[in-house]
């Protein structure tokens, strides 16, 4: 891992920050708009108000699961479909390597049409998957060093949001190939991205100009990146 990069920041909680601001494999978490169905029905079932999630791919573009299936789209757009947006940065560096590996892996997926997992994202209301997991997972690493499996090419899977923004940190080798085990796709919910250390700490905030996110976000009495690390990111 390469020393911080230190600019010119403002240490502090964390802020609205510019589009600009944005680097490959920032992890998008999407404050829901509450007259709509869908972010209501997570925001009841995951206890938070963040219903979406997404990956930042550069040039303003972003990656994301969404019926039907995954595809690209552009930043702008999601800004204008969320009240607002939190940034995640991860610590563990996401060097040139990682983010054309990101790419790659984004661009099979969209090949392969890869399907939303509606099962998968129902299964994930209370915990369920992370709980279950949790009872297994030691099992399963057992498993994994006495057979030493290839890699699965997760390309072809179907996903739900904060499952394929899971798929993208592996592929981009963030997480390695024992600790897919642990960091199954099939159980994190945006909520839980935001619980997790290995997907980064909060960096800021994108919204519309004018914009102020409200004093109930869970993410605003938390230390930012550039408070815990001293830094913009970590190459």
């Amino acid at each position: 891992m390469n020393k911080p990069n230190a600019n010119s920041y403002v240490l502090g909680p964390p802020g609205i920050i510019s589009t600009k601001d944005l680097r490959p494999g920032d992890i998008l978490l999407h404050y829901g708009k509450w007259w709509k169905i869908v972010p209501l029905l997570i925001r009841r079932y995951t206890g938070s108000p963040y219903t979406h999630a997404s990956i930042y791919l550069g040039n303003g573009e972003i990656a994301e699961a969404t019926p039907p299936r995954v595809r690209k789209s552009q930043v702008s757009k999601a800004i204008k479909s969320s009240k607002h947006i939190a940034v995640f940065r991860s610590q563990l560096g996401f060097g040139n390597d990682c983010t054309e590996r990101l790419i790659t892996f984004v661009n099979e997926t969209l090949k392969n049409k890869a399907r939303y997992d509606i099962p998968g994202a129902w299964k994930i209301r209370n915990n369920g998957p992370m709980l279950r997991h949790a009872e297994t997972v030691h099992e399963k690493l057992m498993e994994f060093f006495e057979t030493n499996p290839a890699p699965k090419d997760q390309a072809k899977d179907a996903f739900f949001c904060s499952a394929f923004v899971v798929a993208c940190y592996c592929e981009a080798g963030i997480i390695d190939d024992s600790a897919r085990i642990i960091f199954d796709p099939k159980i994190y919910s945006p909520k839980g991205l935001s619980e997790e250390a290995t997907f980064g700490h909060v960096l800021g905030y994108i919204a519309k100009d004018g914009y102020s996110v409200p004093s109930c976000d869970p993410f605003l009495n938390r230390s930012s990146f550039r408070e815990i690390f001293n830094c913009d990111y970590i190459a």
